[in-house]
């Protein structure tokens, strides 16, 4: 076997067990973090794909440029543990950034939902916030509402912030428990019906979203979306009776 052949086998190896160590953290992020849909709309996925193309590339890129079977075993041994050592913190560091902008909330704020990321909450005001929401989910978004302005001082106040892009649901100040805002979210919903007129071109995948839902379309309302930047279009299938989210659209909701 000649050396590049033996450079070409260390390499082939190192990118089984680099794709193995991705794929644990894949699994972490997708089941855990990002959980089917989030992966799309908090740009979860995208993330994803720039981490582990990058940790795959350049630990066994690395290795066969530096690797030398006429080197000894301990230098050899150096060399692949400064090799993982810079692929790990690589991947570590992407990991951070991924585990930074998860979502935390799917918070109900005036007539639309929000996708609200780690990074977007305004931790200043976690410690001010009702007791439940004083630390951020761990496991996907949690379902949260906005409580109404307590004086108008306050309302005026969040009206500055909303103005600096700081809207009321990235504030854990403001966030509820869901069953507070039921009333709020029904009478903001609107009869799916209205998704077939505006969207005539996909019947199929709106048929196709609102079967997943396990619901007749007299049971259905839907309400606009807002999701990260680059997140595209969505919109939330609601419940008419429970006002509990059920599904999701890749449609603008607000018309």
């Amino acid at each position: 076997m000649s050396e590049f052949q033996i450079r070409i086998k260390a390499a082939l190896i190192h990118l089984l067990v680099s794709a193995l160590v991705v794929s644990l953290v894949a699994g972490l992020v997708l089941l855990l973090w990002y959980p089917w849909p989030y992966s799309r709309m908090a740009g979860g996925l995208n993330l994803l794909i720039l981490v582990a193309t990058v940790d795959l590339f350049l630990g066994p890129m690395l290795t066969l440029v530096i690797f030398d079977s006429r080197k000894s075993r301990s230098v050899l041994f150096k060399d692949i543990l400064v090799i993982g050592c810079v692929q790990l913190a690589g991947l570590l560091y992407g990991t951070h950034t991924v585990y930074l902008a998860r979502p935390v909330a799917l918070v109900f704020e005036g007539s639309r939902f929000r996708v609200v990321s780690a990074a977007g909450v305004q931790e200043k005001d976690l410690s001010q916030a009702s007791p439940d929401f004083r630390s951020l989910s761990m496991t996907g978004p949690r379902l949260t509402g906005t409580r109404p302005f307590r004086s108008q001082q306050e309302k005026m106040e969040a009206a500055d912030k909303a103005l600096a892009g700081v809207d009321i649901g990235l504030r854990p100040i403001f966030w509820q428990d869901y069953s507070l805002s039921v009333p709020q979210v029904l009478s903001s919903g609107k009869p799916v019906e209205l998704l077939y007129q505006k969207y005539p071109a996909d019947q199929e995948l709106i048929d196709e979203r609102i079967k997943a839902t396990g619901r007749p379309k007299s049971q259905l309302k839907f309400i606009p979306l807002i999701a990260r930047e680059g997140g595209g279009d969505w919109l939330v299938l609601i419940d008419a009776i429970s006002a509990q989210p059920v599904g999701f659209i890749e449609k603008d909701g607000f018309f």
